[in-house]
């Protein structure tokens, strides 16, 4: 039987990715994510022109979001994808 679901990860300052989910997953697999508004207001970060255009603005975000989230000891899977 296939499956016809996705799973979905967002590394710190990252898009959003997805992969077809293998089967064996929990029916509910709850998530923490932030949106662009709560980054703005608690990390002052704009997804405006300079989030697109600025690959070093990026890594700045990235950096930020990793400080924020190892101060809380809020792990991710992948932190290399986050740097």
């Amino acid at each position: 039987m296939s499956v016809q679901q996705l799973i979905s990860y967002i590394a710190p300052a990252a898009p959003a990715t997805r992969r077809p989910a293998q089967g064996h997953e929990p029916f509910l697999r709850p998530e923490v994510g932030f949106t662009p508004r709560w980054y703005r207001a608690a990390l002052g970060i704009d997804f405006g022109r300079r989030r697109h255009t600025e690959v070093a603005y990026v890594r700045e975000n990235a950096e930020l979001v990793t400080a924020f989230l190892d101060r809380y000891a809020i792990k991710h899977v992948n932190k290399k994808s986050a740097r």
